[in-house]
């Protein structure tokens, strides 16, 4: 659009696949990017002298937060760990003063690594629980700067310690290695080995530097390599209605898991896991796709499918349908998947709320899936699509939000008397106002 009016394309634009090696891609752009910028202001350098350095000093000042913080009123267990999945929990959290949220929002968290983990990476660079460490920057970082902080403080809470390495710092290990062997086998992972040795045995620096120990890596070239950490959203599973200063959400707890060197932990899920009532917790609303929300004419039908906590906005919308119901508001009917079972069930008792569940491992009438639930009822679907109905999506994209896209173009060519791709097409036009997804991988 804007090259229509004139502007010159500077570079094509970079994609990345979020369930493979995305950091990795967005460095071989940014490489091509500033190459490219090179040449246009005729080969002046436009890149910085970056260094950053570390000294080890003895200071007790404290660290105090960087972001503001909840409070934890609940955390309490939904469904245990079983043959079928990990753990699932409930976390109920007041906001930090002053902020409130619309239904559908995100609640973003900056979560802390666990102990075991940055005890490595301690034991690695021969430092203490107790060290602190000052930093300095010739250039913008998030790390804080030029004064005493604690080691442990800038592990556990500022950066990314698990993220699987991607190939540049690979091969920058790579010439580090003091073993020849070393140094070569180290290459070679970041060629064809990639994807099999480290994206899916998910291989961090830290456990590069275990499994390679001639690598001379210091603390401050560590530090440097790390991405900082990032916040993870969480779909809220509250209405604001209910409480506009008070959220929950739902999530799977991810179970450490061998990756033939240390453990691999879901960083997030098992920090929440661990918070008590009274804690704080750093976290903020953040605004969801200003389509997934539910619609204002409360009497507009809503159709929503799910999968495990992909639940979680869908008690949130169905929650709102509630009180509204409860003060006399007019509401259209929702048709949705199971995990808070006691509440839904409560809810699906008053007017116009519609709850239908499938589970994969249970004998359904032939059913298995939320599309085959879908394609079952499709003639209810067709009626509530020829009544304005509006369609949310949340789950896994790879699973859920394929599938369920799937059934939907069938439902639609058959009601339209449609071929697939035209069906396809139709459901293209509508999702820019009646079908909303929330897909996560």
């Amino acid at each position: 659009m804007i090259e229509k009016i004139g502007s010159t394309r500077i570079i094509e634009r970079g994609v990345g696949d979020a369930a493979g090696d995305f950091f990795g891609a967005f460095e071989i752009w940014k490489e091509n990017l500033f190459r490219t910028l090179r040449i246009n202001i005729g080969n002046q350098n436009v890149f910085t002298n970056e260094k950053l350095s570390v000294e080890i000093v003895n200071s007790n000042r404290h660290l105090g937060q960087i972001t503001d913080s909840g409070i934890v009123l609940q955390n309490k267990i939904l469904v245990e760990t079983n043959e079928n999945g990990p753990m699932k929990r409930h976390l109920e959290i007041q906001l930090p003063r002053g902020e409130t949220y619309r239904t559908g929002d995100y609640l973003a968290v900056l979560p802390i690594h666990p102990i075991e983990i940055v005890s490595r990476v301690l034991r690695r660079f021969h430092l203490s629980s107790i060290t602190r460490i000052e930093i300095t920057s010739s250039t913008n970082t998030f790390f804080p700067t030029n004064y005493p902080v604690s080691a442990f403080d800038i592990l556990s809470g500022y950066v990314q310690l698990t993220q699987p390495i991607s190939k540049k710092p690979i091969e920058i290990l790579a010439g580090l290695c003091q073993n020849g062997i070393e140094g070569i086998s180290l290459t070679n992972l970041a060629g064809d080995e990639y994807e099999n040795e480290i994206l899916d045995k998910r291989i961090n620096i830290l456990d590069i530097l275990e499994l390679y120990p001639s690598c001379k890596l210091s603390f401050a070239q560590y530090l440097q390599m790390l991405p900082s950490l990032r916040v993870r959203q969480y779909s809220i599973s509250s209405s604001s209605l209910w409480n506009s200063e008070v959220v929950t959400i739902a999530f799977d707890v991810l179970r450490p898991s061998l990756n033939g060197v240390g453990q691999c932990y879901g960083i997030a899920s098992n920090y929440l896991a661990t918070l008590n009532e009274g804690d704080h917790i750093s976290c903020s609303v953040r605004a969801s796709n200003v389509k997934f929300h539910p619609p204002e004419d409360t009497t507009i039908p809503i159709v929503m499918t799910a999968a495990r906590t992909g639940i979680a906005p869908f008690r949130e919308f169905i929650q709102e349908s509630a009180v509204q119901l409860s003060c006399g508001t007019e509401v259209g009917r929702t048709n949705e998947d199971f995990l808070y079972l006691d509440e839904l069930n409560i809810w699906s008792q008053l007017p116009k709320i519609q709850v239908k569940s499938v589970f994969s491992r249970e004998n359904n009438d032939g059913n298995k899936y939320v599309q085959d639930l879908l394609w079952e009822d499709r003639n209810e679907i067709a009626n509530l699509y020829f009544n304005g109905a509006r369609f949310y999506t949340c789950g896994s994209g790879k699973n859920l939000g394929t599938s369920v896209k799937t059934c939907l173009i069938k439902i639609i060519a058959e009601i339209e008397q449609r071929n697939e791709d035209e069906a396809r097409e139709i459901l293209e036009e509508i999702s820019l106002d009646r079908y909303s997804v929330d897909v996560f991988t």
